[in-house]
This record gives C-alpha cells, structure tokens and sequence, in this order.
C-alpha cells in the first residue's frame, strides 16, 4: 500500500477542485484506489491543514496494513478488531527492541478510531459499535501500562531561566537589532517579551492576529487572550497588562506609523501583531536566527517559551516594584518565592542557583493573583 499526494484543483468540479493540492490517497500495490479511506482522507482535506492530513493518512495506512495482515477487510471490522488492534500497538517492538511510545500508541489508536467512527455512520462498518469502540480507545492508557510501559525516570531536574538572564537576553535581542531603525528594535524586544510571559511558540508569536489581541482588562494583574496553537487548535494565555500597555502603545504609534507609509506605496499589509518594514508577518525562520546570534549558544528559544515560571515572578517583582514595597535598586535584584537561593554558607558568594523543577516540562506552578510575596 502506497500514498500518493493527489491534485484535485484541476477538476472541472468546483466542489472537487476546492480540496487543493497534495491531498494523500491510498492505493494498493496493483494501483487500485482505496475508495472508502480516500472518501475519508478528502473530507479530512476541507478542514486540516496539509501536515496533519498527511498524519492521518499515515495512520490509517498502518491500520489497514494491519487489518490485511489478519485477513480481514473493511466491511467485516467489528470491536474485537479494534481491541486486539490496540493490544498490538501496546505489544510492538522496533527492531531494536525499543516499545512504542505511549504517545505514538495513543495517536494511531485515535487515528483509526476517527476513521472507524466515520466508516460506521456512513454504513462502510456494519458490525461496529461505537460507544464500545470509544470505551476500548478510552482504556488504551491503562492497558499500555498493563503491559509494562511504566513512566521513565526523569534523568535530570528541568532547568528553567533566572530573571537576570530573560531580562540581558531580551535587552541584547534590542541591541543587536536596533542600531540602524529604533522600531525595529522595539518590535523584536516586543515579540522577545510577549513570548517569554506569555509562553507561545515562536511560530504562534510571528503569526498572532492583531484581531485577537484584547482590550486591557484593568481589575487584575493580567488580561487572557486566544492563542492558535498546532493543529489549529486554539488555547488561552495570560498577557501581563503592563506588557499589553505596550503592545497596544506599539500598535497605535509604531505600527500605525509603519503602515501610513506603506498605504502610501500601495503595498498590501498583513493583518499579524508583528508585520516587517514590508508589512509582510514575520519569518519564523529569521526569528529563529536572531535568537540564535543573540545567545550565542547559551540560551535557546525553546527556553524562552518554557519560562512560564519566570511569569509569576516577574509579577511579584513589578507588583511591589510599583507600590514601592521593594527593598531592591532593580527588578533584576528583587527576590521573590521562586527564587531559590543556597543554604550552603561555604557557597553564599556563589550565584544564586538555576530555577529548577523536577516536574514534567508543561507542569507549570499556577499562576496566582492578588498581593504576591513579599520580595
């Protein structure tokens, strides 16, 4: 079994030559369409994006492969294929050895579910049942534990930024960018800073519309907002809303400004929060390649979106920054909770020791409103 991306815009019917190009198709290895699951992968086509098309296809190949492997075929599927179908997901071994992954095991499993799901209400899976299949899909996480697949060990704490590095990296991103044009200077410390309080990807700072970005919302410390996330998925975040001050300060005056010029020249401008001097959105590649030359090798942009911690603390540092109950000359020397500081008196001249947690990376502390700590 073979997939094949398909171009369907040079169909005479609209209806077909909407699905695009590059659709996945699934053929046998004597070239006969599989006409049911490319009846499925084209009403995919209308509402994923191209990779996770391309995803579903994979994994409804290794399902069917699976199902002719047994020597059963599409129409005689009932809950008992599905469930040994899960078993032997949870069973296989590479050839080195090596057990799927419980993520691997869940998404394929989830992937045949789907298509069985839409098989059994067009009438392809006569036999199935689909509150039974959902239980059987339910249930794949205990019985991939059952089988032995026990959680591996974290091998060392999960480093996370101090506030003195986030703050250098953010100032060094604005001089070294800055010298020749002070708005692009402060569009780069701008995208620095939303992704480091905010946590997004670098891919979902350059593409964030201008349309989803919220009105200040004055009785807390922070305003929610909607991100669009991998697969298209949308999620909130929390903008701090001395951060949104600015975003909107950046948007009114330097945006605004940006864009009088190039309406002058007739240019078309994108509708992104970050646009270039071109109105073009911003490249997530030349982003990747300023944080880069900024580190220099000692902090990663993957850092940054994994620095939500760092959210809190600056926080607490601006909240009595501002109300003046903060001992500290500078936001970079103001102690909060989640510092942590050495209790060793033979190390007390040393630095204070990396944020650390032994949590997974996305098991962030919540973060917590009101009067924060004292600093």
């Amino acid at each position: 079994m073979i997939v094949i991306g398909c171009n369907f815009n040079v169909s005479s019917l609209k209806r077909v030559s909407r699905l695009g190009d590059n659709i996945p198709q699934l053929f046998y290895s004597n070239l006969s369409p599989c006409l049911e699951i490319n009846e499925y992968l084209r009403s995919l086509a209308l509402k994923n994006n191209a990779k996770s098309l391309q995803t579903n296809a994979e994994h409804i190949k290794e399902f069917i492969m699976w199902i002719s492997s047994i020597d059963e075929n599409l129409s005689e599927i009932d809950d008992n294929i599905f469930d040994y179908y899960i078993d032997a997901l949870c069973e296989y071994k590479k050839k080195n050895g090596q057990e799927l992954s419980w993520n691997t095991v869940h998404s394929r499993a989830s992937g045949a579910y789907r298509f069985l799901l839409w098989a059994s209400k067009k009438g392809y899976c006569p036999n199935l049942n689909p509150e039974e299949i959902n239980n059987l899909r339910q249930s794949a996480s205990k019985r991939y534990k059952i089988k032995g697949h026990h959680a591996k060990a974290i091998n060392e704490p999960i480093k996370f930024l101090q506030l003195g590095a986030a703050l250098s990296f953010v100032s060094a991103v604005g001089e070294l960018t800055g010298s020749r044009n002070h708005l692009v200077k402060r569009r780069n410390v701008l995208l620095t800073s939303f992704m480091l309080q905010t946590g997004v990807r670098v891919s979902e700072a350059c593409n964030f519309p201008l349309k989803d970005l919220p009105e200040v919302n004055t009785r807390g410390h922070s305003t929610p907002a909607r991100v669009i996330g991998k697969g298209q998925k949308a999620r909130v975040i929390l903008i701090p809303n001395d951060l949104l001050f600015e975003l909107w300060e950046y948007v009114d005056i330097d945006r605004e400004k940006q864009l009088d010029q190039l309406r002058e020249a007739g240019s078309i401008v994108s509708d992104t929060l970050f646009i270039t001097q071109n109105g073009h959105p911003l490249s997530v590649n030349w982003i990747q390649k300023l944080f880069r030359k900024t580190s220099r090798g000692r902090l990663r942009k993957r850092k940054i979106k994994h620095a939500k911690p760092l959210l809190t603390q600056m926080f607490d540092c601006s909240w009595h920054f501002h109300h003046g109950n903060c001992n500290c000359p500078t936001l970079a020397k103001c102690r909060t909770p989640l510092q942590i500081e050495s209790q060793n008196t033979s190390r007390a001249n040393q630095p204070s020791a990396v944020l650390t947690a032994t949590a997974r990376t996305h098991a962030f502390p919540p973060v917590e409103y009101g009067p924060p700590a004292a600093c």
